[in-house]
């Protein structure tokens, strides 16, 4: 069983939080230099986008190097892991959602029977009327919890997938071995304290900048948004990283194997 932070782990997370502390910078030093960075179609949300896209390909790549039988949907077996093809998929639609499916790139107007029912009359998911009742209710506990939006259910993505279930895989060895033996694979412990990080700091600059610098929360969303989905490249890599040790040992055990034979 793996300690909870060993010493890789914690360096990555301070050079993590020092990094992220700085990104937050862009949003307030200059009206001018904020609207450059953090505008609409600008260099942030780009940024955010490739991430998402580059997430997704890795993952992708990850699904279709995998092997091992994956037990996720019960007696169903596949020979390669289906974890990895759903988070290439959802990336894959985290991207198209950040560049409204290639509305602003191609400029195509949105469909009429869209346009009625969306936040920004955009072609996308995340801006429909259905996610944006959130402005109606208070900006309590309870609220942030349970009133549904896209942002909100990625939260709970990222919440239960890279913080609560390493965190269980770490404290129970029985839960370690339920997880294994289905095939999923589990993220390091401080890509989901990083992701934690990145919320509360992003909070602190909320409440630092309102009193002299005006409202710069739309900014400083933009760069949460993609500092969350550098991390989520981050997780990509790690995830692949791992895979492919899975890979070499699955080698090295069928070489053991036909030696044994012969």
């Amino acid at each position: 069983m793996n300690t909870f932070i060993n010493r890789s782990d914690f360096i990555s997370i301070i050079a993590g939080l020092i990094f992220l502390a700085i990104t937050f910078l862009l949003a307030f030093p200059d009206v001018k230099m904020d609207l450059y960075f953090t505008n609409e179609d600008s260099w942030v949300e780009n940024f955010t986008a490739l991430a998402f896209l580059f997430s997704s390909i890795v993952f992708f790549k990850t699904f279709w190097s995998s092997r091992g039988e994956n037990l996720i949907l019960g007696k169903i077996t596949r020979n390669r892991n289906l974890v990895y093809l759903l988070l290439g998929l959802l990336f894959f639609v985290a991207f198209g959602e950040e560049i409204s499916w290639g509305q602003r790139i191609f400029n195509w107007s949105t469909p009429e029977a869209l346009a009625k029912i969306n936040y920004q009359k955009e072609t996308n998911i995340h801006n429909l009327d259905f996610f944006t009742f959130k402005d109606e209710v208070d900006d309590s506990f309870w609220s942030f919890l349970f009133v549904l939006n896209a942002g909100r259910l990625f939260f709970y993505f990222w919440f239960l997938y890279m913080v609560l279930l390493p965190g269980l895989s770490i404290i129970s060895k029985r839960f370690h071995l339920f997880l294994k033996k289905r095939s999923i694979p589990v993220p390091s412990i401080w890509i989901g304290l990083l992701m934690i990080s990145n919320l509360l700091i992003a909070k602190i600059y909320k409440l630092y900048t309102s009193d002299f610098a005006g409202d710069y929360s739309g900014s400083i969303d933009e760069i949460l948004e993609g500092n969350y989905a550098l991390l989520i490249a981050v997780l990509s890599i790690h995830l692949y990283k791992k895979s492919v040790s899975t890979e070499a040992s699955y080698t090295n055990l069928d070489s053991l194997v036909l030696n044994k034979d012969h």
